[in-house]
């Protein structure tokens, strides 16, 4: 930790979801006195095929063996080889109306859960996976090769798997926990249910 705080900054990219990263980059900030930086991001195949990222981090990161075992080794149909560490999941599912579809969409959990609290959804909404099962997956995160501040992302890295970080992040957009073993607060499927779909390990 007295490197990372040495280096004194990280900057991280971010595919969605931005009010939340907000909030965890301030509190891992006021946590290790530590600069966390928002930037735009880009796709797990794009840093896996240009061979830009640092590691394997997986092996070392806190806790990684309480991370989905699933979203630990694939993401995006790409063999992550551990050099990404999962941040959280999702799960493709039906959402519809019980009182009036009978064809119901496609939908992501996390994507509906924010929608349903915004109220651009129904909240009689359900959402089910059939017998047959749907992928589910999640993103990842990583620490660049040429990162100037490895120490402080890997320590950022290890936060955002932290049980708080999950947890409010479950609270503020809606998606499953990367950890198997904490219990999100907000999920329109049990992890019970979610476990039953097809992982991303079918891409």
């Amino acid at each position: 930790m007295v490197a990372a705080k040495e280096e004194g900054e990280v900057i991280f990219y971010s595919w969605w979801g931005e009010h939340w990263w907000k909030i965890t980059a301030q509190q891992f900030q006021e946590k290790y006195e530590i600069d966390a930086i928002l930037v735009g991001g880009a796709a797990a195949k794009t840093f896996m095929e240009s061979k830009v990222l640092y590691g394997p981090i997986l092996p070392i990161t806190p806790n990684s063996d309480k991370l989905d075992p699933k979203l630990s080794k694939i993401q995006e149909g790409l063999l992550t080889n551990g050099y990404l560490v999962p941040i959280y999941r999702n799960q493709t599912g039906l959402l519809y109306d019980p009182q009036r579809a009978s064809n119901p969409p496609q939908t992501w959990d996390d994507d509906t859960t924010i929608n349903l609290n915004k109220g651009t959804l129904l909240k009689r909404a359900k959402l089910y996976i059939p017998k047959m099962g749907f992928t589910g997956g999640g993103d990842t995160a990583g620490v660049l090769k040429n990162a100037p501040h490895k120490t402080a992302g890997l320590l950022f890295m290890a936060y955002l798997t932290e049980a708080e970080a999950q947890i409010q992040m479950n609270e503020t957009i809606g998606s499953f926990l990367a950890r198997t073993e904490v219990q999100g607060k907000v999920a329109l499927l049990s992890e019970a249910v979610s476990t039953l779909a097809i992982g991303p390990d079918c891409f």
